[in-house]
């Protein structure tokens, strides 16, 4: 159960691109993220911007202490 919550999290990426970090997805308009048991794939647009983005945020949630 606390690894459902904790997955949770993670899927608000919505959040991140509702706030203009993240360049719009041609295609995709409300599927960025799927989880699937202990997988993550995100659909992002290959701008170094957007992989910065990514990269900070899954820094961000690993050094934290749920």
């Amino acid at each position: 159960m606390l690894f459902v919550i904790v997955m949770d999290v993670l899927n608000h990426f919505k959040w991140i691109e509702d706030q203009g970090f993240l360049s719009p997805t041609p295609g995709l308009s409300s599927f960025r993220v799927s989880l699937y048991a202990d997988d993550l794939v995100l659909f992002v647009t290959p701008h170094e911007r957007d992989l910065e983005v990514i990269k900070a945020t899954l820094q961000i949630f690993g050094r934290s202490n749920i």
